[in-house]
């Protein structure tokens, strides 16, 4: 320090000292050294004198750099006050900021900040986490120390106000509790006359309705009106002279008048030397105790009086002291009066009935013993008028802090009525219950979550239980699927949410067997007396059977809607093609007369040779129409069909082509069929070629036959069949398939999925035409993509008839002059039909009806060989017509023509045995055959047939 004063003084002017004399100079460093060692001492003792000033203030002592917040001084009580050592408040940068409250933290250093930025002083509080973990509360006094106008240093004072701090929050928090008390609350300053009140909380304002405007500075008695008790009165004056607490009800009267009950309690406020200086009281609002005090006074006076009016027994014994109270009623079941003397345990015992005496009595002895403050049972009791009697006993156990039985109070209530009313429920609920479940609808009661509280049997063994017991406090969960289940509790829940009703609702079930079926359900609400509903009450109507009688009544009316319209479009189909038939007959009469006479050279030949082609084509079609309506004309014989079949099959497989496969697979030991065989190969050529047409390409087509027996059960499932034995005839093929509307309508006629010019959509419907005529009957079944399979089935045949009449081959034989009745009501078949025979070499005699027929007949001289006659005519048919004639004409043989079947086919389908028959059109050459063939057959019975 020498060192340095001697070069600070020196060295402010080194010219000017090099001037001086040496002697000069060292007398001036003398001098200036005993200055400075003088100052220095005087420094020292003053910075001594500070420190100890320092340390010993009551506070935090320190000093801050005003911008890093970085302390370079802190005094020895900041150890005392917050436990750490004043080193580390100088040698931690950051430890005044680390050790703040983290609440705390960011605005006290904002608070710094502030004291920077306005360079004043600030004063705030704020918590420092001490060394012990504890917080604690100083007020810093911060001051600002600059230097050129710029803060420099921070300084500040750091005191403990933890205390002053815990009692605010004390005082704080006592008044909270007198705010918020339940109680009334009021303070009276006893040291002035009357003792006015000088405070009251909110309680006590609410309680009175007041205000502390009208409440301060009066006496508390201003509550009592003019109703003061001057007794308490007094005993509170008593109270406040003694300084003694004093307590007691005492009645009060509110802003609006209406009374109160308060429990008043006045407790004496002494200060340090023990003066009363105030009083504190307390008032709790015991209005409602002393009302129910109150009823309970009335009610005990009414007691008796009730005890002696009810029907029950009551009695009352007090252990302790052995006094009984009883009521009339049951003085009145003992038989005493008034004044006897009320009956011991022991007398009551006695009067149980003997079965059950020694259990009833120990029953109450142990439940007297034990920690039961309740004994309930029924008993017989025999009475002194009334004899045997059921009781319900009903008594309660006082007991004392020990556990021990110090009272009973008991009531004795005559259930004899009930008991007979609950036997005669019982048996009428058996006999409901009996009902019940004799029902077959399934019946059951549901609660609101849908657990069953009733059931009957035949529900409860389509769920599966044994017993309806066994489903009570289950749900539908507990017996069915998941998915079905959840629908069954969802109309459960709508029933009982809505409290609407769910009437004849029709589901499928199927029950715990497995079984399928049909349930009518109805759900009702299920409420109680007060109409909530608590549940609900179902019934299941199984509609089963009338579900099935309902769908068979529709599956046969469809069934018989079809058969009506193929039976109309058939009678159409018929009517049309005997129309039809009758020009083609002219057409083709004509034409093959006009060929007969021309000459085979003429270029005109070909022109009518194409005419005839197509007169043939359209004779083809309208045969197709006739087998559909079923009268198309056939001879049928007895065949087997495989026989049938294997003759067929090479014919079939040229017609299907080389890349379909044919199968067949005939059964063996075949049963016989009677048909015509043409119509066994229409169907077969129809569904071949149906099949054919369905394959895209490469394919199968397979043929089967096999025996088949129906009986009734089948014939449900297959109306259109009757009980029996039957051929069945199958053709499957692999194609495309149909679905379910185009099986509909395939065998109506001209249907058909073709396209244009592919197809008459006579194909099938001449197949079903030609099954129906024989007593047959069809399957199809068929899917998109998999195919299809006809199967035909024929009646078996049984042989009860005497062979068919073979017909010769036809050939164009001329007649020998014999006479025929030729009978047509149709002119110009009548004509053609005339002179063709003409040209054969017949006689004709041409009958343009019936009658004229008749007429001719019997006018005629000669004999007549043949009747030739149309079937179906005005007047008369054909059939009834010869058989007239055969009585003038024994020997008349008999030729029948139509382009339908005549009465006999019509009725049958077939012709009878023994008659002839052509079916028009017909050409020369078969009417040549036919009727030399009907001319000279004779019946080896001497009879004409036809």
């Amino acid at each position: 320090m020498v060192e340095i004063e001697r070069r600070t003084v020196v060295r402010p002017d080194k010219q000017r000292a090099e001037a001086l004399p040496t002697a000069r100079l060292h007398k001036r460093a003398t001098s200036n050294i005993r200055k400075y060692m003088s100052l220095h001492r005087a420094r020292r003792t003053s910075a001594d004198v500070y420190q100890r000033l320092i340390h010993s203030i009551d506070g935090i002592i320190w000093e801050a750099d005003a911008t890093t917040f970085e302390f370079s001084f802190v005094s020895q009580q900041a150890e005392r006050i917050l436990g750490y050592p004043a080193e580390r408040w100088t040698s931690e940068p950051t430890f005044w900021k680390d050790h703040i409250h983290p609440d705390d933290r960011v605005w006290a250093v904002d608070y710094c900040l502030a004291c920077v930025h306005d360079m004043a002083a600030h004063e705030f509080e704020y918590r420092m986490i001490a060394a012990d973990g504890q917080a604690v509360w100083l007020r810093d006094i911060v001051t600002v120390v600059s230097q050129g106008n710029k803060p420099s240093k921070l300084h500040g004072v750091m005191v403990d106000i933890t205390k002053r701090k815990q009692d605010e929050e004390h005082l704080r928090l006592s008044n909270l509790a007198i705010e918020s008390a339940t109680e009334g609350m009021i303070i009276t300053d006893c040291s002035q006359p009357d003792n006015p009140i000088i405070f009251a909380n909110p309680t006590f304002y609410t309680m009175t309705g007041y205000t502390p405007a009208e409440v301060l500075g009066l006496n508390c008695r201003f509550l009592q009106g003019d109703d003061t008790d001057k007794q308490m009165v007094a005993k509170i004056a008593q109270c406040i002279a003694q300084k003694k607490v004093f307590e007691g009800d005492i009645l009060n009267y509110r802003k609006d008048g209406t009374p109160f009950w308060n429990f008043l309690r006045i407790a004496p406020m002494l200060d340090i030397n023990g003066n009363c200086t105030h009083f504190a009281g307390f008032q709790t609002d015991i209005t409602e105790r002393k009302q129910a005090e109150e009823r309970l006074r009335r009610l005990h006076e009414r007691f008796e009086l009730i005890g002696d009016a009810i029907n029950d027994a009551v009695w009352e014994w007090n252990l302790e002291t052995n006094i009984v109270w009883s009521n009339l009623t049951h003085q009145e079941l003992f038989g005493l009066t008034l004044s006897d003397p009320v009956p011991d345990d022991q007398e009551w015992k006695r009067r149980l009935h003997p079965d059950e005496r020694e259990q009833i009595y120990e029953s109450l002895q142990v439940a007297r013993a034990s920690n039961e403050n309740s004994w309930n049972t029924e008993y017989q009791f025999r009475t002194e008028n009334k004899g045997w009697i059921n009781i319900y006993a009903r008594t309660y156990i006082e007991r004392n802090a020990e556990g021990k039985a110090v009272r009973m109070i008991g009531s004795m209530m005559d259930i004899s009525k009930r008991k007979q009313m609950e036997e005669a429920l019982a048996n009428e609920r058996n006999l409901l219950r009996t009902l019940i479940d004799n029902l077959p609808d399934a019946i059951y009661v549901k609660d609101v979550n849908g657990h069953f509280l009733l059931k009957n049997l035949a529900d409860a063994r389509k769920m599966g239980a044994a017993t309806p017991e066994e489903t009570i406090g289950k749900s539908d969960f507990d017996y069915y699927p998941l998915p079905l289940a959840a629908r069954y509790y969802a109309d459960d829940q709508a029933v009982i949410q809505s409290g609407q009703a769910i009437i004849n609702q029709e589901e499928p079930v199927v029950d715990a067997h497995g079984h399928a079926g049909w349930v009518s359900t109805t759900k009702l609400p299920l409420r109680d007396q007060y109409g909530r509903v608590i549940g609900l009450v179902g019934i299941g109507h199984d509609i089963t059977a009338q579900k099935q009688a309902d769908e068979e009544k529709a599956r046969l009316e469809a069934q018989l809607y079809q058969a009506q319209k193929m039976e109309s479009v058939g009678r159409l189909a018929g009517g049309v093609a005997h129309d039809f038939n009758n020009m083609l007959g002219v057409i083709l009469g004509h034409t093959e007369l006009a060929l007969y006479q021309m000459d085979p050279a003429l270029p005109q030949r070909a022109d009518l040779e194409e005419i005839q082609k197509a007169a043939q084509h359209s004779a083809n079609l309208t045969r197709q129409l006739l087998a559909f309506a079923r009268r198309q004309v056939i001879a049928p014989k007895v065949l087997n069909l495989n026989d049938t079949l294997a003759s067929t099959l090479t014919m079939l497989q040229r017609m299907i082509g080389e890349n379909i496969h044919l199968v067949c697979v005939p059964a063996a030991k075949l049963w016989s069929i009677k048909i015509d065989p043409t119509q066994i190969e229409q169907i077969l050529t129809n569904l071949c070629v149906n099949a054919r047409d369905s394959i895209s390409n490469v394919g199968t087509i397979t043929i089967e036959t096999a025996n088949c027996v129906f009986d009734a059960a089948d014939s449900v499932q297959q109306p259109e069949s009757t009980p029996g034995r039957y051929v069945m005839l199958s053709v499957s093929d692999n194609g495309s398939g149909m679905d379910g509307l185009t099986q509909a309508h395939i065998f109506e006629p001209f249907f058909t999925t073709k396209p244009l010019g592919y197809g008459t959509g006579l194909g099938l419907a001449t197949v079903y035409g030609i099954v129906k005529q024989n007593n047959g009957f069809i399957r199809v079944s068929s899917e998109i993509g998999l195919g299809t399979t006809f199967q035909i089935f024929l009646p078996q045949y049984v042989a009860t008839e005497t062979p068919a009449l073979e017909s010769r081959s036809a050939s164009l034989t001329p007649g020998g002059g014999e006479t025929i009745l030729l009978v047509e009501d149709e002119p110009s078949i009548l004509k053609l039909s005339s002179t063709m025979l003409t040209r054969l070499g017949y006689q004709v005699l041409s009958a343009g009806t019936p009658s004229a027929a008749i007429e001719i007949a019997e006018a005629h001289t000669g004999p007549i060989h043949l009747l030739m006659t149309d079937v179906i005519m005005p007047e008369m048919n054909g059939r009834d017509l010869a058989s007239y004639l055969l009585t003038h004409h024994p020997q008349l043989k008999r030729l029948f023509m139509s382009g339908y079947t005549a009465e006999i086919i019509a009725r049958h389908g077939v012709l009878e045995e023994g008659m002839f028959f052509i079916q028009k059109p017909f050409s020369l050459k078969d009417l040549a055959a036919k009727v030399r063939e009907v001319v000279e057959y004779e019946n080896p019975l001497g009879t004409p047939y036809g």
